[in-house]
């Protein structure tokens, strides 16, 4: 399907348009349970609509939306979005729903959970798309919506401290639909997506619902956390040629893909979430053949606004602006002097903190979203050094933590890494946190193996004074580590 910009709120009508144009027989979404037409996914929607409309929920109304990625999840959202009513993305596995049920003052929910019970009506994503009598669901016309209209919320990642409820309008959709989907990555109606990030995230929401459908295209679900098995089985039974994924699951998917895995069917590879690693980059374009477009986007400004391109791609950077968007590095005084905070605008940038005034305006400069990110730029190509929370400054010296992880990852024994400074004294130190590939019995060894290894590859002041294996790393609900969890627990361990 073509792009189009001059619908300001697109998402109410993004399936009607492949029926009306005659094409619902085309697969939209690919499962475990048999696949979904066009035709059938809009028969889903208008009765997850009705259904909504049936439980009093009227314009402006929140409901939760708390399922696994699926076609009821897809239903979910679009038959909210059909009556004006703002679907709240939640994780299903994040213990979330109390906050968000109050926080968010949610009149329904919508959840697979056993025994779910809250002071408002909860239905399951079976129940919500339950045939109707016939004609009813199809009475439910779409709404009449402006594009300064609420279209859904997005919890932020919560990787600095308490989740955040990112409000995005129905005008926020196209941009990142048109600049980022069409002009970067190059999607027609013939791509099947694949993306291993939920739909409750904003980047899984693009790859996994607002892209496909957008475009007409296909998409497959993976029911339940993903891994690397999981992720292997799924791209050789159903063949996507479009995958978004994480570098934690790329170099997860490296380590345990036999030598007949199959993932011919892919043209492009998406990284995104968290920086992606150059030696990560090369083993995969090594092993499979197809490169990985690392880039870097927010839940604030909904999707990716700085990529790579194909054929044009410089492993460790993210790349040039997205068409339709502006950056800028201006001066902080907490980063190197050759680096700074980027700031971005674009056709995308989320409206606002809901009911958190002071964050908002902190986040905003005009028309301008200040990232928190802090980068340098070469050649017009952008490179990450980490959150401007995460640097740190060691005998006066800035040092990038994501420097010395992309470094360590490389490693093969190791699967995760995570470094933050800790303060010794009156001096402040570097320390990295190892997910060991498999457990170690030689610690001492390894740690040694590890040292030497940074001392090869990096900068004397970036090699790590202490390391620590560990079996797993604080995560936020989207997966990215939070690495002031770590900082708050050394520091607490300091004071004894």
């Amino acid at each position: 399907m073509d792009s189009t910009l001059e619908n300001v709120a697109p998402l109410v009508t993004v399936v009607d348009r492949v029926v009306d144009a005659g094409r619902g027989s085309r697969i939209a979404i690919y499962a475990d349970g048999g696949p979904v037409s066009y035709s059938s996914l809009l028969r889903m929607i208008q009765t997850a609509a009705a259904r909504l409309r049936s439980l009093d929920l009227r314009r402006e109304d929140r409901v939760i939306v708390e399922l696994d990625d699926s076609a009821e999840c897809v239903a979910a959202v679009l038959g909210a979005v059909r009556i004006g009513v703002v679907p709240v993305m939640l994780n299903p596995w994040a213990d979330m729903a109390d906050y968000a049920l109050a926080h968010s003052r949610a009149r329904a929910w919508v959840t697979d959970r056993d025994g779910a019970t809250a002071d408002c009506p909860v239905v399951s994503g079976a129940e919500l798309v339950a045939d109707l009598p016939d004609g009813l669901a199809s009475q439910i016309t779409p709404a009449e919506i402006d594009g300064e209209d609420t279209a859904f919320w997005l919890y932020s990642s919560g990787s600095t401290g308490q989740p955040k409820a990112v409000v995005h309008l129905h005008r926020d959709v196209a941009g990142s639909c048109d600049g980022y989907a069409r002009q970067v990555l190059g999607t027609t109606a013939d791509d099947v997506f694949f993306s291993t990030a939920k739909l409750f995230h904003a980047y899984g929401l693009g790859g996994g619902l607002l892209f496909p459908l957008w475009h007409g295209a296909s998409v497959v679900y993976l029911r339940g956390r993903p891994g690397p098995d999981g992720i292997l089985r799924t791209i050789e039974r159903f063949h996507p040629t479009v995958l978004f994924s994480v570098p934690a699951l790329y170099n997860a998917v490296l380590r345990h893909a036999g030598p007949t895995a199959d993932l011919g069917s892919l043209r492009l590879c998406v990284s995104a979430a968290e920086p992606l690693a150059a030696p990560i980059w090369h083993r995969w374009r090594e092993s499979f053949g197809v490169e990985i477009l690392d880039g870097i986007g927010s839940t604030e400004m909904l999707h990716v606004y700085c990529s790579n391109r194909p054929g044009d791609v410089v492993a460790g950077s993210v790349g040039h602006a997205v068409p339709g968007y502006e950056l800028d590095l201006r001066s902080h005084p907490g980063a190197p002097e050759d680096a700074g905070e980027l700031w971005v605008r674009g056709p995308s940038t989320f409206d606002r903190y809901w009911r958190n005034q002071d964050a908002t305006r902190k986040a905003f400069h005009g028309q301008w979203f200040r990232t928190g990110d802090c980068f340098t730029v070469t050649d017009g190509r952008y490179r990450y050094l980490g959150r401007l929370d995460d640097l740190m400054k060691i005998g006066g010296m800035w040092v990038s933590a994501h420097v010395i992880e992309s470094e360590l990852v490389a490693h093969p024994t190791v699967s995760e890494v995570a470094v933050v400074a800790m303060a010794t004294g009156t001096m402040n130190r570097i320390k990295a946190f190892v997910v060991p590939t498999r457990p170690e019995p030689g610690t001492g060894e390894l740690v040694n193996e590890l040292r030497r290894w940074c001392a090869q590859r990096l900068q004397p002041d970036h090699v790590p004074h202490y390391f620590e294996m560990t079996e797993s790393l604080p995560k936020a609900p989207n997966g990215k580590v939070q690495r002031f969890a770590l900082r708050g627990r050394e520091a607490t361990m300091a004071l004894g």
